[in-house]
């Protein structure tokens, strides 16, 4: 007898942001790392080298973390703290590609398209046959 059964199992993959964002860190990691204490830089001269995407998203969550404000003077955007940060989205990133997803808002990283889930359907065949031997002689065993 055959058995036939599908195996279905729910999966986090990356998208090809999410995996640019691993690769490369998250657009308010690289809007921080491209910024410095003292000189302030302009959104304009901030989107020239990031990139419009990077600047426009990245600026929004760096602020919202605070790891950049306005210049005093107004003249444009410095960090607003020293030393390193540690970029959550890229170690969160990080974990679910490699599929350990406790403890990680996966909505949020849907939400922002960095990931999707897939059902991944693997079949499993179960064979078993029975058999029996017999010989023509009676041995007398039951």
């Amino acid at each position: 007898m055959i058995a036939y059964t599908s195996n279905e199992v729910l999966t986090t993959v990356l998208t090809p942001e999410g995996s640019t964002i691993l690769s490369s860190g998250s657009h308010e990691a690289r809007v921080f790392h491209s910024l410095s204490f003292t000189t302030p830089i302009s959104p304009v001269e901030l989107k020239k080298l990031v990139g419009d995407e990077t600047a426009k998203v990245g600026q929004g969550r760096a602020f919202k973390n605070g790891w950049i404000k306005k210049d005093k003077s107004g003249a444009g955007l410095v960090r607003a703290l020293e030393g390193d940060i540690v970029d959550k989205a890229q170690v969160d990133l990080k974990s679910i590609s490699e599929g350990k997803e406790e403890g990680i808002d996966v909505a949020d990283y849907k939400k922002r398209k960095l990931v999707v889930q897939r059902y991944l359907s693997a079949p499993l065949f179960l064979h078993s046959y029975s058999c029996m031997i017999t010989s023509g002689k009676d041995n007398g065993s039951p």
